[in-house]
């Protein structure tokens, strides 16, 4: 599983945009916490309740230039989700994330090769304070990997050594990405490693875009590698 983090100024364009998705019926919501709702047992479709939802959290605090997050959690292509189980996935991903008792909109968006859940949440406490977001990266790693344990090899198909193998390749290159990207900062990020096109393509999916070099741009006694931005 793979988690895409975007901090955010703006509560109303993350909702907008997948409220676009569900009127276009390629987007459901799956679930919620905190919401104001017109619906038992899920989140309302009306976009005034939802922004009300949040916004004892976000007046509490109108210092901080990016209160909202937008987090894309991607399963990998061959685990089949259904609504209950991407619900799921993206509640014990908070919970291991130690999101606490903000409020939450969880979406299901079924526009791209292998189901994904958004997860749109405030970033500020009841009381007014920024919630830390230190090692924001490293903490989702390990729990994305924490939920691949908890899934297990056998509950998917094509488990055997090669499927595997592979998953095992395709893993490796995301955390040596992640941890070059954290260690960096910002900026274009060399990476000294040789991907696979099938690996490259899982890259670009879960939202990260590479350009190839040959041991040019910087990055010298590199046989091949690739530039992150």
């Amino acid at each position: 599983m793979v988690a895409k983090i975007s901090p955010g100024a703006s509560l109303t364009g993350a909702l907008v945009y997948t409220k676009e998705k569900v009127f276009q019926g390629t987007a459901e919501i799956l679930s919620g916490h905190r919401m104001i709702s017109d619906r038992p047992g899920l989140p309302s479709e009306d976009m005034c309740l939802v922004i009300l939802s949040y916004e004892n959290h976000l007046t509490a605090n109108r210092r901080t230039d990016k209160p909202v997050m937008h987090i894309a959690l991607s399963p990998a292509p061959e685990d089949r989700m259904d609504n209950d189980r991407l619900a799921e996935l993206a509640e014990k991903y908070r919970q291991k994330m130690g999101y606490g008792d903000q409020p939450f909109m969880v979406y299901r968006h079924g526009d791209t090769c292998n189901t994904q859940a958004h997860i749109v949440r405030a970033c500020i406490a009841a009381e007014g304070r920024k919630i830390k977001e230190s090692y924001e990266l490293r903490r989702s790693r390990t729990a994305c990997r924490e939920q691949e344990q908890d899934l297990g090899p056998s509950e998917r198909p094509g488990h055997g050594t090669a499927g595997s193998k592979a998953r095992s390749n395709k893993a490796h290159a995301r955390r040596g990405i992640d941890s070059s990207r954290e260690e960096s900062g910002r900026g274009p990020v060399c990476v000294a490693t040789r991907l696979r096109g099938p690996v490259i393509n899982r890259l670009h999916l879960a939202g990260v875009h590479l350009r190839l070099h040959s041991g040019r741009d910087g990055c010298r006694g590199t046989p091949q590698g690739a530039i992150i931005r």
